[in-house]
């Protein structure tokens, strides 16, 4: 598990063992309004991946 701080500090480790992971978890925390966020659907992996692109 990685998470990263407002600073771009990125702190990670070891979820429990035994722990499956299925898939990933994008969590966002912020108010970023010039951005857009969308999912897209990506041929590698088969999921709707998150986009982040500046709002028009």
């Amino acid at each position: 598990m990685s998470i990263a701080d407002a600073g771009g500090r990125v702190f990670g480790g070891h979820v429990a063992a035994g722990c499956i992971v299925r898939t990933t978890a994008e969590i966002v925390v912020a108010h970023l309004p010039g951005e857009r966020y969308t999912r897209e659907h990506d041929d590698a992996t088969g999921f709707p991946e998150l986009v982040i692109r500046p709002a028009s």
